[in-house]
């Protein structure tokens, strides 16, 4: 897999303009996702993202409450 990795705030990320260049993921539980989340996200939780789910093609951006599970699950991902 071909992959560059940013770990970026949510302002840098709306900066950049990253709701146009790429697919943004929410990784938290489907409850949080259902309680609120970034306009555009879809949801993927970081168990799915485990089990193999298929991912969408281009660039993504995933996030959670701290940053800390995004951060695992991009690990995750470039070891596969």
């Amino acid at each position: 897999i071909d992959m560059e990795v940013a770990q970026i705030t949510w302002e840098e990320c709306e900066k950049m303009g990253c709701k146009t260049k790429g697919t943004i993921i929410d990784i938290r539980s489907k409850e949080d996702y259902q309680k609120g989340h970034v306009e555009n996200a879809i949801h993927i939780s970081a168990e799915e993202i485990e089990a193999g789910v298929s991912l969408p093609k281009g660039i993504l951006f995933l996030y959670c409450d701290t940053g800390i599970q995004s951060l695992s699950m991009v690990r995750f991902l470039m070891r596969k």
